[in-house]
């Protein structure tokens, strides 16, 4: 048995790839979708986006240990999130497809199915009940707002070199990126929080190595970088290259610390420890966890007894 979390050890690199490829392949597909409804040509962007999705796909089928055996991931969309996954991307790919042959409803219809890609590659690791820092229920807004991000961001670079028309750009692209980046910012804090109180201390404490640089390079720089680009017409196409990347690269990382290195086990709890006899119960104990998740952890109870035993019990004291 484990009596100190230690991280997981079945999801690997393929896997975060899986989630960082797809969700930022769906959150692009998204946003062609919403280019298409405004008539604004987007299909590089579905092409980049589905090919994404489709390279993460691949990621997760060559982590699986049987390969030949990954049809079996369809047989439980009732209740499996990883199955409806596969399901929608059964759904996406050849939408997707269509929408780059040219077929605007074709994209707009792949950006919905791409949403409940993103939201159920979310529900995977919230489902996955005994890692503690993935079954919080900011998991899902965090995952999907990073999805959506990188999906904004691979849009403007597309956009900035010229492969997908400019449309209302460049306010239009300015207010979006704007958008997204506050909705990831808060969705971390918001998970942060979560964690510090309902997940392992190594969970908690590689996501706090890792905040300063993903605040940072992931957030302020790019902002930094998008202003200048905005006072500065002549470079802005080169900028705007940079700050999607600085988001795109960064929201990558964060799956890849999510995914390999904060998923600790739960590891051993002891709700509180035994009393002898009437009187309180003793303080619970649970290693490697922090000292602010006491909240996690059931307060000492008083242990009843009847009567009887109780007589018991002073007869022997006597």
């Amino acid at each position: 048995m484990n009596v100190v979390p230690k991280p997981q050890a079945y999801w690997d690199t393929r896997a975060a790839g899986n989630f960082a490829l797809g969700g930022a392949g769906s959150g692009l597909i998204a946003f062609a979708g919403v280019a298409a409804s405004l008539g604004i040509a987007a299909h590089a962007a579905t092409l980049a986006g589905a090919t994404l999705v489709a390279a993460g796909l691949v990621l997760v089928w060559l982590e699986i240990g049987r390969p030949a055996r990954f049809l079996n991931v369809f047989r439980n969309p009732r209740t499996s999130w990883m199955s409806r996954e596969a399901w929608a991307a059964v759904l996406l790919l050849p939408l997707a497809a269509a929408g780059a042959a040219g077929s605007a409803p074709a994209t707009i219809a792949a950006a919905l199915v791409a949403v409940v890609f993103l939201y159920s590659q979310a529900r995977i690791l919230e489902s996955a009940r005994g890692i503690p820092a993935w079954r919080q229920a900011a998991t899902v807004p965090l995952v999907v707002v990073a999805g959506a991000t990188e999906g904004c961001a691979l849009f403007v670079i597309l956009s900035a070199i010229g492969v997908v028309a400019s449309g209302p750009w460049p306010a239009a692209g300015y207010a979006a990126v704007a958008t997204v980046l506050v909705a990831r910012c808060v969705a971390w804090r918001s998970w942060m929080v979560r964690l510090e109180t309902h997940a392992p201390g190594g969970s908690s404490a590689v996501m706090k190595r890792f905040e300063p640089a993903f605040l940072a390079g992931g957030h302020v720089l790019p902002a930094v970088v998008a202003g200048v680009a905005w006072f500065v017409p002549s470079i802005s196409d080169d900028l705007l290259v940079l700050a999607g990347l600085l988001v795109v690269l960064s929201g990558w990382a964060l799956k890849l610390r999510l995914v390999v290195s904060a998923g600790h086990t739960q590891g051993f709890a002891l709700a509180h420890a035994p009393a002898r006899g009437g009187g309180l119960a003793g303080p619970g104990a649970r290693p490697g966890w922090n000292p602010a998740s006491g909240g996690d952890r059931p307060a000492p109870e008083r242990i009843e007894q009847p009567e009887a035993d109780n007589a018991i019990v002073r007869r022997e004291r006597t």
